[in-house]
């Protein structure tokens, strides 16, 4: 039997999942890039900022 707990635990799960890309091609998609971070600068500028966000 199945308790609302784990009922609970396993619909989290199952809906945390949809909203990970399934792959690459989906982070491509939306415009997004899975390559690390820069180092940041002593001084960030806009164009820093706007390549940490596209991440």
């Amino acid at each position: 039997m199945l308790s609302r707990r784990r009922f609970a635990e396993l619909l989290t799960l199952s809906s945390s999942a949809l909203l990970l890309p399934r792959d690459a091609q989906a982070l491509d998609a939306e415009g997004l890039i899975s390559a690390p971070l820069p180092r940041t600068p002593l001084l960030p500028d806009e164009r820093y900022w706007q390549e940490v966000r596209a991440r």
